[in-house]
């Protein structure tokens, strides 16, 4: 038996709406997890298999928080690569008159 997945979630309905839109993909994807964990799951019995479900969809979530992360420090480096420096300068070379 597949159930739905569980989330605790706070925000206006805009915010609700795109949790909405997370928790239906993370349904399909513990499905497609699901269906074929007994084909090569590692771990033995319907308990096992089930470990690997939510396993593999930490996984998921680990991921997309890596990728959300990435987007965050190309984001911090883009900004101090444009950074101003603040107080004089004390490099002649690099400072404008």
């Amino acid at each position: 038996m597949i159930h739905n997945v569980w989330t605790v979630a706070m925000g206006d309905r805009n915010a609700m709406a795109s949790m909405l839109e997370e928790l239906e993909v993370m349904d399909e994807v513990l499905a497609e997890i699901y269906t074929a964990a007994p084909l090569f799951s590692p771990l033995k019995g319907s308990a096992g298999e089930a470990l690997f479900a939510v396993l593999c969809a930490c996984g998921y979530n680990i991921r997309k928080l890596l990728a959300h992360l990435r987007a965050l420090w190309l984001l911090i480096l883009l900004i101090v690569s444009y950074a101003q420096p603040i107080g004089p300068c004390r490099n002649p070379v690099g400072c404008a008159a």
